[in-house]
Formats: structure tokens, C-alpha cells, sequence
């Protein structure tokens, strides 16, 4: 019997033997003081085993205290605008829309709509969180508060809301020509910043006849805003990583599930002229309708309390923000997310315990999860990719990437698209897709899965035809997989291939010949770097010195053109127009420029790519690949594909070139799941599991793993925990 036919039957036993228990026993009742145990393992992540689920999440909550409990406390304080009662004026402005957002308030009444279920694994989490600081008060910052369960529900709802619930209305307001006040500003600018990369590989195309799946969320370098945990508690058994108590990227015994950004359109902007004579009111449909108000103080350190006043419109049935006036004009954001704030846990909830895709799909039938790509597979080798988000149905006949006018319901939306009408593919012909950032009708090599036509512009919401470097390069690879290994998979999840460099070093090779310039005379050291740059392979390995010669060209490159020149040699590079768009002189002066730097900067041509590119979280750092291109000195990218590898580590702007530079964002919580059996997974995250400097887990995974180019394995059976433990812990757990 085949591994993939020997799981289905597995799979099938264990769904009857589960049906028959649940039809012929009571619900079972979690006795007071049960016991659980928390067993870390050789990099410090908690294996959680309990009898009951809601214990399990007590020492969910009390693990991560200890791990990360002011980091815990201090996203509460984002997601409820308090901040700047800690951090004083400099964190008004992120204070002030969560106040407008009210994500307190929301919340809180999500918290009361949601089932018993999740409440009592919240309520347990907040128990087990507070009673780890009440036991080590010394440990504690000096204004912690007790954890409150629905606060866990407004930690995702405040850090994902500008980018993902507001910000397509937030965009299409600015596109109008509205000036966005600075938290709105900063959070699409962070938004921009967010990439990640996800893939599946089907069981025909592995060498162990089980499917494949990799998810690496990219953004700030520090994944520390999740955290890693293994879980085994009644009828939960999940591992990955959680966002405070809601398990947002795990896998189960049979299901696991990647994410990037990338989704339909879910906010909208709409243009409101109000009365001349009373700005506090507007015309809709004829009807006089108020615009209401709502006063808030918020506390500053060392600085006055701040009195804010909100006004809101009822646009599309929920409050909407007023975020700009403009004479008698108010701008308004509208989008569906305002009022189901729980919707989001209870989604994650259905999804920790489901088994296969289909049953995925039932789980997100209520819309819950904020605006992503999601890339799905089951352990008995089905996928399933969709671009997810709460999405409104519009009416014909508006721009709705711009404001709209707001006075009349010839512009509201007719309720919300389901499931079933978002952009999906389920089981690719090809045995392989992929997300990386790119738009759908690109997930594989054509023919392509999606088309664009089929769906509403906004609900597609990407240009057809768009890629990145990035899907490229996974493209290239996965549509040639044949008996892909283990090896393999990790191989390719840790890929620093700059997939563009072929077509580069041709064009290099093509100017020199056109112009008759010869490698010599030349230096020893010249000769040195013209060698290995012109055989370089590509692979932005943190050992290679060809690798730092190939990226002091091309920022050389860089350095000589404009920044519409620049624009059009990205685009251009993937093409046999890569000639046309740079010319050879500058190609050639690139190179002499390059050879310059490096002796300014290393007095030599012997240097690597890590001793520039650095990964670290306190004073010490290390050795980097995988650093993108992007013109260094300028900014992190222009709208074009800027070539990154897979890794997309990119570095802060500079204000010139530098001999170290500490990479600011790229992969930071990467998980790779075979549906071997035993499962085999693996992860990485940036920069440890602990935020105390004094923990040897504080940048053990950046310095062994991230800076070595390796992943640590999950250890999911706790059979496999041994040899591997470093510390066991056993509490007692009451039900709150």
C-alpha cells in the first residue's frame, strides 16, 4: 500500500472511531487542578501536553509570559491606544487610530458574541499568562496590568487593521489626493514592506509520495510579534506559531496552511459632502443623516492627556471613520471588518481542528480571516489556494481604487461575496502553485490556473501578469521537481538565488566585446574581481566573495542611472531587452567603480557577502546571504520586480555605501510541513524564542540558523522530544 493510500485509510479510522465516540460518550468535564506539563526543547519552544484544550492554553499563556510577556503587554497597549502612556508623544499618532478604529470597544463585544469554546481557551490563556507574573513579579515591567481575555482578540485586530481590514480604503483615499494623518500614513508605508512566500508540492512530484508545503512570512527581521509553541492538549494537537492566543500559522496531524499578502479588495473610501451650513450632517438618498461623534482622552507620559474627537458616518450598515475633511467634503473609510472582531479566532479556532482542505473551506465560511493569500494541504495530499478577505459586493459603474461619492445607496455595497466567489484552485494539474507576492494567473507556469476575467476587478484586485523575483525563481524550480527530497524542500525554502543574474552577467559579457574592452592590462586585484564576477553562479551565499563582487556591481549599476532609468532596467531584466535598457559604457564603468568601493571598504577584493550583510539582536551580529537588490542608497524598492532571493533579506536605506549594514526585514518565522508519516517539519524564527537578552534563546536561531543557513527540526511526537529537553515544568490549571 502506497503512503498516501495508507493515510487515507488512517485518516478514515480515526474520523469513525472520533464519530462513534462523540455520539456515544458525555462531553468530557476538565477536572479541577488537572495537571499539564511544559517541556522545552533544545531552543527553548514550550511543548505543551495536557488532558483538556483549555489547559493546554493556560500554559500557552504561561509560557509565553515567560518568553515574551512585556513584548505581549505592550501590543495590548498598541491594539487599545494606550501606548503613549508607557512611551510618551512619539506614540500618539498610533494611539490615535486605534481610538478611531475602536479596537477596545470591538473587541470587547467580540469577545461576548463568541462561542464557549474560544472564550474558555482565551480565559484560560489570560489565567495562565497572569499567574506566570504573579509568580515572578521581578520579571514583570513596573506598569503591567492583568491580561484580559478579549484583549487577545483586539492584539491581531490593532497590529493587522492598517494594513489589511482599512488599509485598501485607506489607499484609495490617498489616491484621491486626501492627506492621511500619520498613523494612517505610517501604516501603509509598513504595509509596503510586508512580503512573504508560500508553496505546495504535490505528492507526484515527491520522493516520499507525501505533499509538501512552505509558508515564510517576511517583514521586520524580528519575528518576534508571533510565537512558537507545540501543543497537545485533548483533542488539539497544533504546532507552529501563535499571535497571542489565536494559532495563526501551525500544522495539525493532517492539515497545515501557509499566508501572503495578497487579496481581494475588503475597505473602501467614499467622498461625503456634507451640509455647508452644518458639517455635522449630509443628504443621503434625499434623507438628512447625522454624522455622530466620539470624545476619547488619551493618556501621554511625561506630557498632557490628549482630548480626541472622532466623527463616524454609517455607510454600508457600520461605522465608518471620518479620516479627512476637505471643505464640505468628508472623506469616510467603510469596511465590513469593523464589527466582527471575533470572527477572525473563531476562524482559526475551526481551522486548528479541521482535517482536510474541504473541511478548511467549511471552516472559513464565515469570512473571518483579514485579507490574505492562503495556501492549503492535507495529509492525504489534496490543496487548496485562496485569496481570502471579508469582501463587499459593489455596484457597477464606480472606480472603487478611488473615493466614491458617499451621498446616495447607488454606491453601497449588496452585501458580502462568499467563498465560493474569491479568487481559488484546488489540486493544480501542474502538482505544484505557489504565492510568493505575485498575482494569481502566475502561481504556476502557464497555463495558468486563474484567469483574471473570471472574477470582478476587485475581488481579482492585482494586475494579470504581475511577478516577482521571487515566484519566478520557485516556478523555475518546482515545475522540474521530480522526486523532490527533503533535502530538496529545505534546499529550496533556504534559496539565495538572485534569479536574474544569467541575463545580467550575458549583458556584462556582450559590453565588454561590443566595446573591445579586454581583462588586461589589469591589476592582480582587477583581474581577481572580473574573474570570479563573470563566473559567478548567482547564489548570494554569506561565504561567497563572488556573491559581494556581483552586488557591488549591480549597486554600481545603481548608482548611475536615475530613478526612472533604474525602474526601467528592473523591468527590463527578465527580458532580452536587459541590453537596450543600460547601455555598455555604463556596465563596464560599474565595474571599476565596484572594484573602487571595495578597496574603500575592505582594502581588498577578498571580502564576502556577510561581512556585509549582518543578522543580530543585541550588540553581536553575523554573517548574512540571501540580501536583495534594491538600489542600497535609495530606498527599499521602486514599482518594478526588484530582484530579491528567496530569503528577501532586505537593508535599511543608507545614506551611503557602508561596510556592515544590519538587514532590517526578509523570512523570519519560516515553517516547512512533509506529510511523511511520522510528520517531518521544520521551522526558523527570528531572532530566538526569548526577548531577554540574558536567555541563551535570545539570538540562538539567528546566530545557528538564520546566519548558518539552516532550520531546526519540530520534534512533533514528544517520542522525538528526547535527547532534546531542556527543561519540564508541570502545572496545576483550575477552569476559569
Amino acid at each position: 500500500m502506497s503512503n498516501r493510500l495508507a493515510r487515507t485509510a488512517k485518516l478514515l479510522a480515526v474520523t469513525a472511531l472520533a464519530l462513534l465516540n462523540a455520539c456515544s460518550q458525555p462531553e468530557p468535564k476538565v477536572a479541577a487542578g488537572e495537571d499539564l506539563t511544559i517541556i522545552r526543547d533544545d531552543w527553548g519552544v514550550p511543548h505543551i501536553y495536557a488532558d483538556s484544550e483549555d489547559a493546554g492554553y493556560f500554559g500557552l499563556g504561561y509560557a509565553q509570559a515567560h518568553d515574551q510577556g512585556e513584548r505581549v503587554l505592550r501590543t495590548v497597549l498598541m491594539a487599545t491606544g494606550q501606548l503613549a502612556s508607557i512611551d510618551g508623544e512619539e506614540l500618539l499618532a498610533s494611539d490615535i487610530e486605534a481610538r478611531r478604529w475602536m479596537h477596545a470597544e470591538e473587541s470587547r463585544a467580540g469577545f461576548e458574541r463568541m462561542n464557549e469554546h474560544v472564550q474558555a481557551n482565551y480565559r484560560a490563556y489570560a489565567a495562565g499568562f497572569n499567574q506566570y507574573f504573579r509568580g515572578h513579579t521581578d520579571r514583570a515591567p513596573t506598569w503591567r496590568f492583568d491580561l484580559e481575555p478579549w484583549q487577545l482578540i483586539a492584539i491581531p485586530r490593532g497590529t493587522l487593521w492598517g494594513a489589511y481590514m482599512a488599509g485598501h480604503g485607506l489607499r484609495d483615499c490617498s489616491r484621491g489626493g486626501v492627506e492621511l494623518a500619520q498613523g494612517q500614513s505610517d501604516a501603509l508605508r509598513d504595509a509596503a514592506r510586508y512580503a512573504s512566500n508560500e508553496w505546495v508540492l504535490h505528492p507526484s512530484r515527491t520522493a516520499d509520495d507525501a505533499i509538501v508545503l512552505l509558508s515564510d512570512p517576511h517583514g521586520g527581521i524580528d519575528g518576534g510579534f508571533t510565537y512558537e509553541y507545540r501543543m497537545h492538549a485533548g483533542e488539539l494537537e497544533s504546532a507552529g506559531y501563535s499571535f497571542g492566543g489565536s494559532m495563526i500559522l501551525p500544522h495539525t496531524r493532517h492539515l497545515t496552511w501557509g499566508m501572503t499578502t495578497g487579496s481581494p479588495d475588503v475597505s473602501d473610501c467614499f467622498a461625503v459632502e456634507t451640509d455647508p451650513d452644518d458639517p455635522s450632517r449630509y443628504l443621503f438618498d434625499g434623507q438628512w443623516q447625522d454624522i455622530t461623534t466620539r470624545t476619547t482622552t488619551i493618556a501621554v507620559k511625561d506630557g498632557e492627556s490628549k482630548e480626541m474627537t472622532f466623527e463616524y458616518s454609517r455607510h454600508n450598515g457600520v461605522l465608518s471613520p471620518v479620516i479627512a475633511r476637505d471643505g464640505d467634503i468628508a472623506y469616510v473609510v467603510s469596511t465590513p471588518y469593523m464589527h466582527a472582531a471575533e470572527a477572525y479566532d473563531v476562524e482559526l479556532d475551526r481551522l486548528n481542528h479541521a482535517s482536510t482542505v474541504d473541511e478548511a473551506k467549511q471552516a472559513m465560511r464565515d469570512l473571518g480571516m483579514f485579507a490574505q493569500n492562503l495556501m492549503f494541504a492535507d495529509s492525504l495530499g489534496n490543496s487548496w489556494y485562496l485569496r481570502a478577505g471579508r469582501s463587499p459586493r459593489r455596484p457597477p459603474g464606480f472606480d472603487w481604487n478611488a473615493p466614491v461619492p458617499g451621498n446616495s445607496s447607488d454606491s453601497a455595497w449588496q452585501g458580502l461575496h462568499p467563498v465560493a466567489d474569491l479568487v481559488q484552485i484546488k489540486n493544480p494539474p501542474q502538482g505544484y502553485m505557489q504565492n510568493n507576492n505575485l498575482a494569481p494567473d502566475m502561481m504556476t507556469l502557464p497555463p495558468a490556473l486563474i484567469l483574471a476575467e473570471s472574477y470582478p476587478e476587485y475581488v481579482y484586485n492585482d494586475v494579470p501578469g504581475r511577478f516577482t523575483s521571487r515566484g519566478k525563481r520557485v516556478n523555475a524550480v518546482l515545475s522540474r521537481a521530480r522526486n523532490f527530497s527533503v533535502e530538496d524542500a529545505i534546499d529550496l525554502a533556504l534559496d539565495e538565488k538572485w534569479p536574474a543574474t544569467d541575463n545580467w552577467l550575458n549583458v556584462l559579457k556582450n559590453a565588454f566585446d561590443a566595446t573591445g574592452h579586454e581583462l588586461g592590462p589589469r591589476s592582480k586585484n582587477e583581474l581577481k574581481f572580473l574573474r570570479e564576477l563573470l563566473t559567478f553562479d548567482g547564489h548570494a551565499r554569506a561565504g561567497s566573495t563572488a556573491a559581494l563582487k556581483y552586488f557591488m556591481w549591480r549597486q554600481s549599476v545603481f548608482d548611475q542611472l536615475s530613478d526612472e532609468a533604474v525602474t526601467a532596467t528592473i523591468n527590463a531584466q527578465w527580458t532580452p531587452q536587459l541590453g537596450n535598457a543600460v547601455n555598455a559604457e555604463t556596465l563596464i564603468k560599474a565595474v571599476d567603480d565596484a572594484i573602487i568601493m571595495m578597496m574603500v571598504l575592505w582594502q581588498g577584493v577578498d571580502a564576502t557577502l556577510g561581512d556585509l550583510a549582518r543578522i543580530g539582536a543585541g550588540e553581536e551580529d553575523y554573517p548574512l546571504g540571501g540580501l536583495g537588490l534594491a538600489p542600497w542608497t535609495r530606498g527599499l524598492c521602486f514599482p518594478a520586480p526588484c530582484e530579491s532571493t528567496l530569503r528577501a533579506f532586505w537593508a535599511p536605506p543608507l545614506e551611503q555605501p557602508a561596510s556592515k549594514i544590519r538587514v532590517a526585514g526578509g523570512s523570519r518565522l519560516l515553517r516547512l510541513v512533509i506529510f511523511t508519516d511520522p510528520i517531518q517539519s521544520f521551522t526558523v524564527h527570528n531572532f530566538g524564542q526569548s526577548d531577554d537578552p540574558d536567555s541563551p534563546h535570545y539570538d540562538d536561531q539567528a546566530r545557528l540558523l538564520t546566519s548558518k543557513r539552516e532550520v531546526k527540526p519540530v520534534w512533533f511526537e514528544r517520542s522525538e522530544l528526547e535527547g532534546h529537553i531542556e527543561s519540564q515544568e508541570t502545572l496545576s490549571y483550575i477552569p476559569q
